[in-house]
């Protein structure tokens, strides 16, 4: 009898072991080859989303996805491969359920995902989850032309996303309630990881490290010890507000804003969007955009009230989140650096935003 596991290398009656060997490898280093896993899951499906070519993004973003311009004849898609310790499968059905609802609300500026000819929006090969959706339109160029007309618009979007997210019910880890906010409760358990992780400090003065990343890494370990105390204090009161959350993007900042001319014509990347209140999605947002002029801050927040009033505790949320983001973004890159990820040292673009978040942190009142 044949055995079973030759049927997977079985394509004639006289194929060689030798000859299935060779083909079992071949087979193997095709299907790990990203873009022929690409077409694989692409397969998946109708015939109009076949790809004409195929592009892998060289961009990658720091939520690790990897991600492919699909060109078709019905035009341009984004494939998106999930890294393999992102979003569960159901927390991202819900997601792709919530970007359907704002889409019908009138927000079209977002990527809705496409459903598989098994009528799924994620699918499922090669220990990740996919999705395919549209190419949006446009480039993270705010910070090249930080016109009034790009803030009012980004502005005016995340309002009217915000209204539309807020009657999504049907997951609950997107539910409408109203409670402490998450992110704040987060951030001041994340703090008090920091502050004892980062007690270590001697260990990385002594670091064999490129000097540039020891040198932001002490100026910004310098500024965390100014300002960790009176920040654990502000996160502490604001984790007793009761205020209303609702679906929110998390994420949403310079890099995932795509404008054409003065329109923001996309926003991309929802991996982290959870039920929050609206303050985290401000503070995310303006402070990537704007760092610290207050001026165009206030211009900003009295644009998005034309669309959606702010009580006061979420105006307290909002400089509360900013604070804290600024003061746990550099150092949690210090963090995640001791504790093994040392490529993170010779990484330009990580040294880059940390001196920006250092930047920024001398910048708050201690």
């Amino acid at each position: 009898m044949t055995p079973a596991t030759t049927n997977f290398y079985y394509e004639g009656p006289h194929r060689s072991e030798s000859t299935a060997k060779e083909w079992d490898l071949s087979s193997r280093l095709e299907t790990t080859d990203p873009a022929n896993q690409a077409r694989r899951v692409l397969a998946e499906f109708p015939p109009k989303y076949q790809p004409e070519s195929l592009r892998l993004i060289d961009r990658q973003g720091f939520s690790g996805a990897q991600i492919f311009q699909v060109k078709t004849s019905i035009g341009d898609f984004a494939l998106r491969a999930w890294p393999s310790n992102g979003p569960e499968i159901q927390r991202l059905r819900a997601l792709h359920r919530l970007l359907s609802h704002i889409f019908s609300r009138g927000v079209e500026n977002i990527p809705v995902p496409i459903l598989s000819s098994q009528s799924s929006s994620v699918v499922e090969m090669f220990a990740r989850h996919w999705q395919l959706e549209p190419w949006m339109p446009g480039k993270s160029t705010f910070h090249d032309n930080p016109s009034d007309a790009r803030l009012v618009d980004v502005m005016k979007c995340l309002a009217s996303w915000h209204n539309a997210a807020a009657d999504f019910s049907e997951a609950k880890c997107f539910e409408t309630k109203q409670g402490e906010s998450p992110g704040i409760v987060a951030r001041a358990e994340q703090l008090k990881k920091l502050k004892s992780s980062l007690s270590r400090r001697l260990d990385v003065k002594r670091m064999n490290a490129p000097q540039d990343f020891v040198l932001v890494v002490n100026d910004t370990l310098q500024q965390f010890e100014l300002l960790a105390d009176k920040i654990a204090r502000q996160l502490t009161f604001a984790s007793n507000l009761q205020v209303r959350c609702q679906p929110c993007i998390r994420d949403i900042w310079h890099d995932n804003l795509l404008f054409t001319e003065d329109r923001l014509t996309g926003i991309v990347d929802f991996g982290a969007a959870m039920s929050d209140n609206i303050a985290i999605d401000l503070a995310r947002c303006l402070g990537s955009l704007l760092g610290d002029d207050k001026s165009r801050w206030d211009t900003a927040i009295n644009q998005y009230q034309q669309l959606r009033q702010l009580s006061n505790d979420e105006l307290t949320l909002i400089e509360v989140f900013d604070q804290a983001n600024v003061l746990l973004s550099g150092t949690t890159w210090i963090f995640r650096f001791l504790n093994g990820e040392q490529q993170l040292a010779s990484d330009k673009r990580v040294i880059d935003r940390m001196q920006m978040f250092l930047d920024r942190m001398k910048q708050l009142p201690t």
